[in-house]
Formats: C-alpha cells, structure tokens, sequence
C-alpha cells in the first residue's frame, strides 16, 4: 500500500505591528510523496493544550532582545491542522492496520538578533492502536535566515513527519504481529475426558464410578455419612498473540480425586453409590456450563485475567451450592424419592449441556 504525504511549507501571516503579535502558520501541502507499507493514519490526536480563545495552541514564540515580541500559532489549531493534512495528504486503505498519531510535542522558538532569525524546533509524535501507546518518536531540528525562516522552518517540519512516519512503518513491520490490534480476544474452550493428574479420574459419559475408586482414608469422625465424594473442576488458561489477535485458550477438566474419597465398608451400597454417582455428574454438568459461560464472555486485552478470575470463583461457588443443595434435599441419599428425582435430573442435564 502506498501512502502519499505532501510536503509541507509555512506561510506566515502577521497582523499588524503590535507589541505582542501573533504569527499564524498555515501548512500547505505539495507533492512530496511518502509511501508507507504497513498502515495508515486513522486519527490525530493532541495532547498540546488549546488556547480555548484563539482554539489554537501556542507552538512557540518569536524574541527579540530576550522580549517575546510574538507568538507563533497555526491557523486552525494543532489538531486541525493536522488532521486536514494527514486526511488530505495520505491514502488510507482498509488492508493496511489503522494507526493514531499523537502530536505530543511541536515546538518553534524563533529568535531574532542582529544577524538574522534563528529557529530552534522540537518534535515528538507518538503512535497509538486504540488506547495503547506502541512507540513515541522524538526529533530536534534549526533553520536560520537573514528574514523570518518561514521556508526554512515548513522544511524541516515536513522532513521530520516524514521520517517519523517512515521510522514507524519500519517499527510496526517488525512488531505488529506481537501487538494486539483488536482489544477483542478469540476464545477457544476445551472440556477434557482425560487428565494427568495423579490419583484423579477425568469424567466420562459411560465410565461409571466403582467402589474401588474410593481409595481414601476413613476420618475418625464422619457423622452419618457413608460415604464422600471428592470431586472438581481444574482449569488451564493460556494466551497467545497470532496475527495480531488475542487468543484465549482454555481447558476445562472435571475430575474425581481417589485419595480424598472415601466409603465406609458398612456403606457400601448400589443407592450409596448411585448418590456419590450423582455428585460427580453435578460436577460435569457445571464444567459444561463454566465452559459456555466462557464462550458467552467477551474478554479483552485488558480486562481477560479479571473476568477469568470472576468467572473461576462463579462456578466454584456455583458448585459448592448445588452439591450442599442435592445433599440437604435427598438427606445425602436416604430420601428415596428425591434421590431419583434427582438422578433423573442431573441425567437429563448432562444430555443437554452439549459436551458429551
């Protein structure tokens, strides 16, 4: 892509001889062309603050004798003028990645002695995708003249944009595969039905739980109870940048832990393990609903380790609560009828969460 960049020179217009005047700038585009290769000006922004009488930003002043004797301004502002020339003097195609120019700094200071105007200038244009600051570029530059340098000062200002237009385009030829352009992540989410983690069995539709995989220890104090389940949702997140998308990977595992699970050997009954049963299909009904939850959530580069983290304590909460819920309505398995009742329903979810 071929971006065109007029040259720029500085006509000066004085009004009047007062003893504080004011030179207005006006930059005037030529045929000078720049041909940048991987992106184009989107928008300009100003961080030069405005005069809000004049709405023009003072560039610098002109001294004479150590006096400021005026102030030198660009006819529509910093921000509309450089605007007017970056939409009217640069190509912009949708292919190329779109870029904010920040005019941070551009200083003239002209001063006048006994041997002619000397200028001395400052610049700083920094680049931004979206709200992100990629790269600032900072130049200095003088002219001189026996009269004001208008001339003098409009060429350097014209090959300072240009080289730093040009430095950046070299700049995101390099980077801009390893920066996020759309703030928007791609999300790619994985319910395993198989796991590494030691002494732990990965849910599966059709693998049914057995008494020895209850391979726990028996605490001295256990209530009434003949049996617990120890199960759970692990979770693995990681992030690449490819193309200049964000992308979200995660994997989602809903397990039973052998060693943390346990069955008193009295306890050992077809309904008792049917409960237990039904404990683990909670757990991969809610690895499912974590996992469509995931794809409804927008993250973005900036916000996708918090909504994470909230989405992680949602269903760990969600989780503890159904199974206390199923263990309080069927008296852990001893109400009969709401045991099935309860069998019935987690059965008929794990047939419509959609991951098995």
């Amino acid at each position: 892509m071929k971006i065109y960049i007029s040259a720029i020179f500085l006509i000066l217009c004085s009004f009047g001889l007062a003893a504080r005047e004011t030179k207005l700038i006006t930059l005037k585009k030529e045929t000078a062309k720049t041909s940048l290769k991987n992106y184009y000006i989107n928008s300009v922004l100003d961080s030069i603050p405005v005069d809000t009488t004049l709405g023009a930003g003072v560039l610098g002043h002109l001294t004479s004798g150590g006096q400021v004797v005026a102030d030198i301004r660009l006819v529509d502002g910093v921000v509309g003028s450089m605007r007017s020339y970056m939409q009217s003097g640069i190509a912009a195609s949708p292919t190329a990645n779109p870029i904010n120019i920040s005019i941070d700094q551009l200083s003239v200071q002209v001063q006048k002695t006994k041997k002619g105007f000397t200028a001395k200038m400052a610049f700083t244009f920094s680049f931004y995708t979206g709200q992100l600051k990629l790269v600032s570029m900072t130049s200095t530059g003088t002219a001189g003249s026996n009269i004001f340098p208008a001339k003098e000062i409009g060429k350097v200002v014209g090959q300072v944009l240009k080289s730093s237009l040009k430095q950046f385009d070299k700049w995101w030829d390099v980077h801009k595969d390893s920066v996020v352009l759309d703030s928007v992540a791609i999300t790619d989410v994985v319910v395993r039905t198989t796991t590494d983690i030691p002494d732990c069995i990965a849910f599966t539709p059709n693998l049914k739980l057995t008494y020895d995989d209850f391979q726990g220890s028996v605490p001295d104090s256990t209530g009434n109870e003949a049996a617990v389940t120890s199960s759970g949702i692990s979770y693995e997140t990681s992030s690449q940048i490819r193309h200049s998308r964000l992308l979200l990977h995660f994997v989602l595992t809903p397990a039973f832990n052998k060693k943390n699970s346990w069955f008193k050997p009295e306890g050992k009954q077809p309904q008792v393990l049917a409960h237990e049963q039904t404990h683990f299909d909670i757990t991969a009904v809610k690895a499912c609903e974590w996992a469509a939850a995931i794809r409804a959530t927008i993250f973005t580069r900036d916000n996708f380790m918090d909504q994470v983290h909230k989405l992680q304590d949602q269903f760990t909460e969600a989780c503890k609560t159904e199974e206390d819920t199923y263990d309080q309505e069927t008296n852990h398995g001893l109400i009969t009828e709401k045991q099935h009742a309860w069998e019935e329903k987690v059965h008929q979810r794990l047939k419509e969460v959609g991951c098995w």
